[in-house]
């Protein structure tokens, strides 16, 4: 059985089983004694060091590493536990999770030389109950394969990003408005740039924008500049 299902097998034993809020360090525990029960090799808060471009920066402490052989190939399959009270899709730290989880696969990835090496991160959350004294509500939980769900992003992402227009070798991306600028006294002010294509705007130095561009998107300039004031 893949180890995904395993840890789906997991999850749902905790959520019938418990009747009281369960620490992220016993459930822990638990993930660790049932895999390693189905013969999983496992460590528990391994600490790991963080090398940019060959230069140490700091450790990473994942809660559980597995590692399984499939024939020449090696799995390292890291597991982050959480406990929070509703599904990670609706936390306000959901980016800054799974940002911290891939970067958690990318710490091992810069270690391993081995092309035979795949590294898999799974985010578990077994939601907290609100109320210790809470017998009837039953437990949910999540399971996320973060690098899955990192691949899906990307092709996201590169769906979104518009093609530049080349001029003479030089990349350039159309404006499609200027949405307000900075109050500010600063000789190098910056507006707010909306891009074709693209759905975030960003926040260009005013100086970087063409004079045409600038009289077009005066009058909305100085009327979300009025407003604040």
């Amino acid at each position: 059985m893949p180890i995904h299902k395993h840890i789906v097998a997991i999850c749902k034993r905790i959520c019938v089983s418990d009747n009281a809020n369960l620490s992220e360090h016993i459930i822990q525990n638990i993930f660790l004694n049932k895999l390693m029960k189905v013969g999983f090799y496992c460590q528990k808060e391994v600490v790991m060091p963080v090398v940019i471009d060959g230069m140490f920066v700091g450790h990473n402490r994942f809660d559980i590493m597995v590692t399984e052989k499939q024939g020449t190939k090696t799995i390292i399959n890291i597991l982050e536990i959480k406990t929070l009270s509703k599904s990670i899709s609706n936390s306000k730290t959901k980016q800054r999770i799974f940002e911290q989880c891939l970067g958690y696969r990318n710490c091992v990835k810069n270690l391993t030389t081995d092309a035979n090496t795949k590294i898999n991160v799974f985010l578990v959350n077994i939601w907290k109950k609100q109320s210790v004294f809470d017998i009837v509500t039953p437990y949910k939980y999540d399971v996320i394969d973060i690098c899955q769900l990192g691949n899906k992003d990307k092709e996201q992402r590169h769906e979104k990003i518009p093609r530049p227009l080349v001029i003479k070798n030089i990349e350039y991306f159309e404006i499609e408005a200027l949405m307000k600028s900075e109050k500010s006294r600063v000789r190098n002010k910056r507006v707010l740039v909306k891009w074709v294509g693209v759905p975030a705007p960003s926040w260009e130095p005013i100086a970087n924008i063409p004079n045409l561009i600038m009289k077009k998107f005066k009058h909305i300039i100085q009327k979300t500049n009025r407003k604040k004031s």
